[in-house]
């Protein structure tokens, strides 16, 4: 069973300075990673003379760690992609890639100094971020007679129903699709009352 999880409603963005170095943190909805790759040149041809752009994402299911990326872009190793994807995990984000570009203000940071403004970066731009649930589906389709129609519409009013498309000829087909948390007790419901089976779809 897939899993429920938030993902970034609309993009975001902050920037705070240590020790004259700009750090601007970008948060963007991405669902695969080819989206990653687009924002990322999108943001180099933003910041064509920021020093480093590094970045992490987690871009599908949180719970999937094989879509999970992050890179340093010439920063010292962990000191920056890591402590990013710490965060961005932390939150329970999925669909999400978040960027940091930095300015060098001439002052080098330090091993210790470098993890903590990379981590309050993203820290800082997650804090911004409104979110909305994304609830996996499940599709599929009933065929009934029509003197059944009318149970199955009131069935077919339970909010983890999202969907429904009806179709009549010899009887009444129906496409809907539904959460998959659900299924199990909504498709029990219409075999009981209206003595038919949902079948899901390939």
């Amino acid at each position: 069973m897939k899993n429920t999880y938030h993902i970034p409603r609309k993009s975001e963005k902050d920037s705070h300075e240590v020790k004259k170095s700009t750090f601007i943190s970008y948060l963007f909805h991405a669902p695969h990673m080819n989206d990653v790759s687009s924002h990322l040149q999108a943001l180099k041809q933003k910041h064509p003379k920021a020093r480093h752009i590094c970045w992490a994402c987690i871009a599908g299911d949180p719970a999937d760690t094989s879509v999970r990326g992050f890179s340093d872009d010439g920063e010292p190793s962990g000191c920056a992609g890591k402590p990013l994807l710490k965060v961005l995990a932390y939150s329970g984000l999925g669909e999400t890639a978040l960027f940091v570009v930095r300015y060098f203000g001439g002052i080098k940071l330090g091993t210790g100094g470098m993890v903590k403004a990379y981590t309050t970066a993203a820290q800082r731009v997650i804090s911004l971020c409104s979110t909305e649930k994304i609830v996996p589906t499940i599709s599929g389709e009933i065929t009934i007679p029509y003197r059944m129609e009318p149970l199955l519409r009131y069935i077919l009013q339970d909010p983890a129903i999202t969907h429904t498309e009806f179709q009549y000829s010899e009887a009444v087909r129906v496409h809907l699709s539904l959460e998959e948390t659900s299924f199990q007790r909504i498709s029990e419901r219409i075999r009981t009352e209206c003595n038919c089976t949902i079948s899901p779809d390939p």
